[in-house]
């Protein structure tokens, strides 16, 4: 049986077609989906929504069987550990994108397994990403120490219909069935997607308090 690699969230969707026995077909077909979104651009290239509902699939984590249709298998919890893989990459890369608040340096490495993660694997193998040349690349979202991601003018609380308040809203239901979930790998992914809510939902917060913290100051003058 070919192993399940969560090294990369690239890695870990390409690991759900080789799973035996098969997944079922509208399973590969989401997976096939995810990976060409993945190639078009960041979080899909259009802003995220189709990407989320991805995510959003396959961390329901009701899919059972096989492509052979045995109604007796159990639940298959590969598809559900790629989703909380990707879910735990994505709020990451959306925490990168907000500014960095005060004493959020070099030392927050976030879960270990997404975009501001310190190279811990969950399971893979210990090799860095590679450009086209065959020289390493270095981490996609590393932002040198005291630069932020994008300036207070460029940054926007997201709406209520964002792709990222969806998944912030709809994650900790998700993350709440698996908690006690048989598959050991499933039990860490749930606690790195915890960790990866918590932390942009905090570093929002204080964000959006210090927006309004000032736009008040500038109403009093």
């Amino acid at each position: 049986i070919e192993a399940m690699d969560f090294s990369t969230v690239d890695r870990a969707l390409s690991s759900l077609p080789r799973r035996h026995p098969p997944l079922p077909r509208d399973v590969l077909d989401r997976t096939s989906r995810l990976l060409a979104l993945r190639a078009a651009g960041p979080f899909g290239g259009d802003g995220g929504s189709e990407y989320v509902d991805g995510i959003l699939w396959l961390t329901a984590g009701d899919v059972a069987g096989s492509a052979g249709g045995e109604e007796t298998a159990p639940e298959r919890w590969e598809t559900l550990a790629v989703g909380l893989r990707m879910a735990v990459d994505y709020l990451e890369g959306r925490t990168d994108e907000l500014p960095r608040l005060e004493g959020d340096g070099e030392e927050d490495e976030g879960t270990g397994l997404g975009t501001g993660g310190g190279g811990v694997y969950a399971e893979g193998p210990r090799v860095p990403a590679t450009t086209p040349d065959g020289s390493a690349s270095p981490p996609s979202a590393a932002i040198p120490a005291g630069e932020e991601a994008s300036s207070e003018t460029e940054c926007k609380p997201p709406t209520s219909s964002s792709p990222v308040f969806r998944l912030m809203s709809s994650l900790p239901s998700a993350v709440g069935r698996h908690v006690e979930h048989p598959e050991p790998r499933v039990r860490s992914l749930v606690a790195q997607a915890v960790g990866a809510h918590a932390r942009h939902a905090t570093r929002l917060l204080v964000w959006s308090g210090g927006q309004s913290d000032g736009s008040a100051d500038d109403g009093a003058d």
